[in-house]
């Protein structure tokens, strides 16, 4: 009997560790998938940023200047994206846009990223959809035009060229698609509806709980970005807190292809 205690003692000590040994080993696995994860999310998040970001201020032969037509767009929310010289990249230091942010909102203090530019490809006049035309052999007929109507004075002919316009605007929401409680990046897209043109508002990426862009190295001549994405992590996610230290940060930095000269 004694020896029979002594064997279960010893298989109970043997089997204690083999288990502890276990959940170690599945601890290890979940956190390495957890770590995959969230580096796949933020790889995911950076490309759809940076194929705007390094196009950012291409507008054919050349950039428009003043207000270029921008008044006359009918648009019932994000006009002022439109204003202005349509400077390639801009940085709003907080969400002020006339269109309401998705969900709950956008975080509060969290930059607007405001990317603009026309299409690699010339096209066809579309009513609703916002073109750039521009000539360079005579760059005073220079204009944006949305009504799918070219007029004779400004032909596709000697120098003169159509295309589309590109505007995104991306923020940080406070929730994502079917989760309140999870922070997500999202982007107000320059788009036609039923012939008029209108911006949709779409998901890039949930998790995300932060959004910085910095110039680099030297603000006077901004030829690079640095783009800094913070995801929160599945265990924060699941708690439902906004703690930093629940965070983990991703950088890349950019060279703005169509950065201007000075």
């Amino acid at each position: 009997m004694v020896e029979t205690l002594i064997a279960t003692a010893l298989l109970g000590t043997v089997a204690a560790a083999g288990l502890t040994g276990l959940l170690q080993a599945s601890a290890a696995a979940q956190h390495i998938a957890a770590e995959q994860t969230l580096q796949e999310r933020a790889e995911y998040a950076l490309a759809t940023l940076a194929a705007d970001i390094q196009m950012a201020g291409y507008f054919g032969f050349a950039a428009p200047a003043g207000n270029a037509g921008a008044a006359a767009v009918p648009l019932a929310c994000g006009a002022e994206l439109l204003g202005g010289a349509l400077r390639g990249l801009e940085v709003q230091p907080r969400y002020t846009l006339s269109c309401a942010a998705a969900g709950r909102g956008s975080v509060p203090g969290s930059p607007v990223l405001v990317l603009r530019r026309a299409s690699t490809q010339t096209a066809a006049p579309e009513a609703g959809r916002v073109q750039w035309y521009s000539n360079l052999a005579e760059p005073e007929h220079n204009r944006l035009l949305w009504n799918g109507v070219l007029p004779p004075a400004l032909p596709l002919t000697n120098h003169g060229e159509l295309r589309n316009l590109v505007v995104r605007a991306f923020y940080i929401a406070r929730s994502s698609d079917g989760d309140n409680q999870t922070p997500s990046l999202r982007v107000k897209s320059l788009t036609a509806i039923a012939g008029n043109p209108a911006f949709i508002d779409t998901e890039v990426m949930p998790g995300v709980m932060s959004l910085r862009v910095e110039p680099v190295p030297d603000e006077r001549h901004p030829t690079a970005v640095q783009i800094v994405l913070g995801l929160q992590r599945e265990s924060a996610a699941r708690s439902g807190t906004q703690a930093s230290a629940a965070s983990s940060f991703f950088t890349r930095h950019l060279a703005l292809r169509n950065a201007p000269e000075s």
